[in-house]
């Protein structure tokens, strides 16, 4: 019987016996191509083939199964040298790897190493030889290392939110779900503030009328916010002709509004301040209010 390889089109002589000792898979020695010779099966070569004598191509193929089983005959029974027919280039079957006895027990290292050799090319015979037992595979991530990630992924927004409660709490998307979170584990959520929506509608400074030596400041602040707000420190700055700062100030709600600093400051609602001090001495002319 012939094959052909479907990859250079050479054609070889095989027999039952060698095709069997292959499962059908075979190498070309022409092109070094793998091939099913079971596929391109014939009885007979084209009549265009060239039979030139040359060495017999089953001594080619049985040379190569004998070196990979070690038997110095084939499958048949009859040494390859004895065939006569036409010459064809040689085959090489895949699946017949040398078997080489050990004369020592495998090191740890040859176990491991042994423990991937594939059965694919190895002959049932030698499969027991050749099996071992892989080590198991560590899974990666192993579940310590997910459940700290995890871990790590939920605390790093518990952690800018602590360290930045105050600023969250003035949002007016994230304040009702902080105040809900407080609720649970007993925290307080800062009042909203907007200092810059106070208004300063009306000022006025004069010498106080019943106090020597003393000023009186009068002010009207609205707040301008859509909310309540709690009062702002009030800072008086006070300057001569130069603009130089003569005399500054602070004053806490309760210095300029008494109990009523208690309660939050309304929105758009008027309220009238008034405060003393001291008169630095000397000619001001310019003041400035400000808020904390």
């Amino acid at each position: 019987m012939y094959t052909q390889c479907p990859h250079c089109d050479t054609f070889f002589r095989v027999t039952d016996e060698q095709l069997a000792v292959a499962d059908g898979d075979v190498r070309c020695s022409r092109c070094d191509r793998v091939f099913d010779a079971n596929a391109r099966l014939s009885e007979h070569l084209p009549d265009d083939i060239s039979r030139a004598p040359a060495r017999s191509a089953d001594a080619a193929v049985e040379t190569v199964a004998s070196k990979y089983t070690g038997w110095e005959e084939t499958a048949g029974g009859e040494p390859a040298a004895e065939h006569d027919q036409h010459d064809l280039p040689g085959l090489e079957f895949e699946r017949e790897p040398q078997a080489r006895p050990t004369e020592r027990p495998p090191a740890g290292d040859e176990r491991a190493a042994d423990a991937h050799v594939p059965r694919e090319g190895v002959p049932p015979v030698l499969w027991e030889d050749f099996a071992r037992i892989a080590p198991p595979r560590r899974p990666w991530p192993t579940a310590a290392w997910a459940t700290a990630a995890l871990a790590a992924a939920l605390a790093l927004p518990v952690q800018y939110t602590y360290f930045h409660f105050e600023e969250l709490a003035q949002r007016a998307l994230l304040r009702p779900y902080l105040i809900r979170a407080c609720e649970h584990i007993s925290c307080m959520v800062p009042p909203r503030r907007k200092v810059e929506a106070i208004r300063l509608a009306e000022r006025e400074i004069r010498s106080h009328p019943s106090v020597r030596d003393a000023l009186l400041v009068t002010a009207t602040l609205v707040n301008t916010a859509s909310f309540a707000q709690p009062y702002p420190i009030l800072e008086l700055m006070l300057s001569d002709m130069e603009q130089r700062v003569v005399a500054t100030r602070r004053f806490a709600p309760r210095e300029y509004l008494g109990r009523d600093a208690e309660q939050d400051m309304p929105p758009d609602t008027p309220v009238q301040i008034a405060v003393e001090l001291v008169d630095p001495g000397v000619h001001v002319t310019n003041y400035r209010f400000s808020f904390r």
